[in-house]
């Protein structure tokens, strides 16, 4: 998906990106 030349993730729409990918360390 591009949006005015720039492509994006289509996974994001506005906001941040999902931190669940990451492995998070305590």
């Amino acid at each position: 998906m591009k949006l005015d030349g720039i492509e994006v993730s289509p996974f994001k729409d506005d906001g941040p990106p999902p931190d669940n990918r990451i492995p998070q360390q305590p």
